[in-house]
């Protein structure tokens, strides 16, 4: 026997035995041996085991703000560049979620023609007797499509992001301006990570930090004199600049702390009777100062800091930009270690080298689900297309995890209408299959399959043994992939799964052929096997080439079920070459090579 033989079997040795081990997970618990980590197992789907269903209210009253935003500052681009008004010589403010006004510093004299402009978006509600102020109304019919988009939009988005590898095989559907989330199982902690994942809105905003002061004398009165805030906000002073400041208590984050006090502020009589004071203010965000290096639970961890950021309202590059995100690792970093990394397309990457061009000196706050990320000072222009996110605080297993997400939700696109949050209902489901569709379901493949074991002993002998021994050699590697990824089996994948058992069979069936027709040609068996498995391969490659491309096809273009079935078929493919033409081999090898008989049993 030639050395080389004993590798290869080494090999396929040291392949069952990790195969083993991740397959072994997949066994009930108190049936797993105490070194099998449970983290790798495979889960059982919907319609197998049932799992949690979760109703989100779409918010397209934000979808509508959002939109009216929007058509304010282009109006205003339009005031600027068609009729010739300074920048600083008019500035924007939304009237509730559908209306918006401009207001001037001198009288308007070309209103009608910016109303004409934007007739098939806006209804114009006219100027005030000084044509200092004019204000419009988003269309009916503009808002009913804003609607619609939000809904299906927002479908198309959950789905990409709950379902980013094919694995988890959920259930989305629409339900008026609800949206209809059923993902099996796991555990709490997964549902709970679900529920991150999907309530992220994931709008990311780069934008300039204004220099303005903004922190009067009624703000601090206004903090003095509210007892929800007495003692909980105060000061921060950077560049010459006051701004508001806030930690974290054992019942509340710095974070909401202030976020509450901008909303209380924004709504008091003294500056909803200030336009230029509630423009400003609207304008005002959270963001982080510093935080922990080690995990809240640990002793000697400080609470997060959170402050006020007043930024421009011009917004420079907005994540729609964002082609590719990945999270990176700088071990030599002293903080910061963790982070994400940020690839623009050519135009995104035009507008943010441009935006750092105009601003060297200045601060660009990195704004994500409306939370001031970090705000780095612009040294010199950055060219590259590509920008670099820090996620603040937290111990290293809670960054890991944060970027992570942000990498799939980034990936997957931003929430065309933020979901109000808590879910409105959430609720436990049983099987959509019954128990007697499973078993019978179960039991069908099991006959199955051992009707093809039977068969192939009975008709192939030897060679049909080495055949089923390697069927069960695939069905342990399928099923180690599909722990190891953590996969969801459905009835669909089960289908794939048995699909590539028949494949893997077939395999065998043409190389067991091929290796008689040599035999009756007069060949030795040792000849006769090497020009089998010869002939056979391309025959076997093509086929198994043909029906993986289909499996990618249903992978690109298929949801839930059907990707889930297609990630089946395609690991079951990889597995089953291996198994029926190198594993099957190395028996024949064996054979011929040391037994050297006048004859094979085939």
């Amino acid at each position: 026997m030639e050395k080389i033989w004993y590798w290869k079997v080494g090999f396929i040795v040291a392949l069952v035995l990790v195969a083993a081990y991740f397959a072994v997970g997949s066994l009930p618990e108190e049936y797993q041996p105490v070194f099998v980590s449970t983290k790798s197992h495979v889960n059982l789907g919907l319609d197998l085991q049932g799992g949690v269903r979760l109703v989100y209210e779409i918010d397209v009253g934000k979808a509508y703000a959002r939109r009216t935003e929007g058509y304010a500052m282009s109006a205003k681009q339009w005031v600027v560049r068609e009729a010739g008004v300074a920048e600083d010589g008019v500035r924007t403010e939304r009237l509730g979620n559908r209306r918006f006004a401009l207001h001037f510093n001198e009288p308007f004299a070309k209103a009608q023609e910016l109303a004409t402009y934007y007739e098939q978006v806006l209804n114009f509600d006219g100027c005030d007797e000084d044509q200092k102020t004019c204000r419009f109304t988003l269309r009916s019919d503009v808002l009913e499509n804003e609607r619609k988009i939000s809904s299906e939009g927002v479908l198309k988005v959950i789905r990409e992001r709950v379902d980013q590898h094919g694995l988890t095989e959920p259930n989305i559907a629409a339900q008026g301006m609800d949206v209809v989330v059923e993902v099996p199982q796991r555990s709490i902690d997964d549902v709970n990570r679900v529920k991150e994942i999907i309530s992220k809105t994931a709008s990311l905003e780069f934008r300039i930090v204004a220099n303005e002061p903004y922190v009067d004398p009624g703000v601090i009165a206004f903090i003095q004199k509210d007892p929800r805030f007495q003692g909980k906000i105060s000061l921060y002073t950077r560049g010459g600049g006051q701004h508001l400041e806030a930690q974290d208590t054992e019942s509340q984050s710095g974070r909401e702390i202030l976020q509450q006090f901008i909303e209380a502020y924004l709504v008091a009589p003294e500056v909803r009777g200030d336009p230029a004071k509630a423009s400003t203010w609207s304008r005002v965000y959270v963001g982080t100062i510093e935080g922990p290096s080690l995990d809240r639970n640990q002793p000697g961890a400080s609470p997060n800091r959170w402050r006020t950021f007043l930024l421009e309202p011009e917004v420079m590059v907005t994540g729609d930009r964002v082609v590719n995100a990945a999270v990176r690792y700088d071990p030599d970093a002293i903080k910061d270690q963790i982070y994400t990394i940020l690839d623009f397309d050519s135009l995104g990457g035009e507008q943010f080298g441009e935006a750092t061009e105009k601003n060297v000196g200045r601060l660009m706050a990195i704004v994500l689900d409306g939370i001031v990320r970090s705000a780095p000072q612009i040294i010199e222009p950055i060219k590259g297309g590509s920008c670099r996110i820090t996620l603040g605080a937290g111990s290293p297993q809670e960054l890991q995890k944060e970027a992570e997400d942000l990498v799939v939700v980034l990936k997957a696109g931003a929430l065309p209408a933020p979901l109000k949050q808590p879910p409105a209902a959430e609720s436990k489901i049983g099987p959509t299959l019954g128990q007697d569709s499973v078993r019978r379901g179960l039991w069908a493949i099991g006959v199955g399959l051992l009707l093809v074991v039977i068969f192939m002993v009975m008709y192939y002998k030897l060679a049909g043994l080495f055949a089923d021994f390697a069927l069960i050699l695939n069905m342990v590697f399928m099923l180690a992939a599909l722990s190891a990824f953590g996969a969801t089996l459905t009835l669909p994948g089960m289908t794939g799964f048995v699909l590539t058992m028949g494949m893997a069979v077939d395999a065998n069936v043409i190389i067991n052929e091929r290796i008689r027709e040599e035999l009756r040609a007069g060949k030795s068996p040792r000849a006769a096997v090497d020009a089998g498995y010869a002939r056979a391969f391309w025959t076997i490659f093509d086929a198994q080439v043909t029906t993986f491309i289909a499996g990618v096809v249903l992978y690109q273009f298929g949801t839930g079920p059907i990707r889930g079935f297609a990630v089946t078929l395609m690991i079951g493919i990889i597995t089953s070459m291996f198994t029926a033409i190198f594993v099957t081999r190395q028996f024949f090898d064996y054979i011929t090579h040391k037994k050297r008989p006048s004859t094979l049993s085939v």
